[in-house]
């Protein structure tokens, strides 16, 4: 990379980062923790989940929704306002044309690459056969994505990640249930199957890219009017990055 080029993509991230804190810079400069995610979903769920968090929610946490895989271009702002950070970012398996029409679902890394260029950056290299962890530290930014398996499968979204953990979950059922119903009445062809959906969940996270804001909105509704009872399990890869923000922000594990 040349000076001129070097120049032109540090203007280019400066302008990006201008655009998208417009109106949210208070919000990052005054919080005591940020936490970046890149879609409603995460925006959504992290929000809920964290208010009901007897820890958490005493910290005025920002949540942060970039609207896509660009949090390496936040990587100098984080280092300057050096506050606890979290990037919920996915782990972007790279799959063939056909694999996607197919809705092939991913059991292994072999051979396997990422698009995420944070995970690249971090990883050192967009190659994820070897990979052996579900996050990236590096001093106050914690970088978190679908590392493990859920249900022998990896997951490439949030969606994705909650379906698996949560395939017997009655909440997310019903979420899915009506937002996608042909679908989910396709997979499961009678209520005792929703083991189904851990072989679809591929399909069913893609069935889902077109109506993120539907799922999320109706996901939202679901744990609200269920009072916190029976609430799908975070996935372990965000229960993770959650208990080492507490832990930067100096809550011990008895302490409510």
């Amino acid at each position: 990379e040349t000076d001129d080029e070097k120049e032109k993509r540090v203007q280019e991230e400066l302008s990006f980062i201008k655009k998208h804190i417009k109106f949210k810079a208070s919000e990052l400069f005054f919080a005591d923790a940020i936490i970046f995610v890149e879609g409603i979903t995460e925006e959504v769920l992290l929000s809920y989940y964290i208010s009901i968090d007897k820890q958490l929610n005493k910290k005025y946490i920002t949540i942060f929704n970039i609207n896509g895989a660009h949090g390496l271009v936040y990587h100098h702002l984080i280092k300057l306002l050096d506050v606890p950070t979290l990037v919920i970012t996915d782990l972007d398996i790279k799959r063939s044309e056909q694999e996607k029409k197919d809705f092939i679902q991913i059991d292994n890394l072999k051979t396997r690459t990422t698009t995420n260029k944070t995970i690249v950056k971090y990883n050192l290299k967009d190659s994820i056969d070897s990979l052996s962890t579900s996050h990236f530290k590096d001093n106050n930014l914690y970088i978190a994505f679908q590392g493990d398996k859920i249900e022998d499968f990896y997951a490439t979204s949030l969606e994705e990640s909650l379906i698996l953990s949560n395939y017997n979950n009655d909440i997310l059922n019903t979420t899915i249930q009506k937002v996608k119903p042909e679908i989910y009445q396709e997979i499961l062809t009678d209520s005792n199957e929703r083991k189904n959906l851990i072989q679809y969940s591929y399909k069913l996270q893609r069935k889902l890219s077109s109506s993120k804001s539907d799922f999320a909105n109706e996901l939202l509704y679901q744990l609200s009017i269920n009072e916190e009872d029976n609430l799908p399990e975070l996935p372990n890869y965000i229960k993770d990055a959650l208990e080492w923000l507490k832990t930067e922000l100096g809550f011990t594990q008895d302490e409510e």
